[in-house]
């Protein structure tokens, strides 16, 4: 084979579940559950990936109305691209 020898290394051997509160959402972490505003009205479907847009209008949304908290989410293995 040519070119360089690459090796996956997995940081963990599964995804983990964890509940964090709006301000420790992070980018890439998904949603376990659907996120509810206090009247149980669905804000965000479960499934969906954070991003830098959806952390920042969360944290303002969930400061002025709301948000039930905390929020489980999903956060995936980690695939380290390693070359030798």
């Amino acid at each position: 084979m040519m070119g360089a020898l690459y090796e996956i290394l997995v940081a963990g051997s599964h995804n983990e579940g964890r509940a964090v509160m709006t301000s420790d959402l992070a980018v890439g972490m998904i949603l376990a559950e659907d996120v509810l505003l206090p009247d149980r009205q669905m804000l965000l479907a479960r499934g969906y990936e954070a991003n830098p847009t959806l952390r920042a209008r969360l944290k303002n949304f969930s400061a002025r109305t709301g948000v039930r908290r905390p929020i489980k989410v999903i956060v995936r293995a980690k695939l380290v691209l390693k070359g030798s």
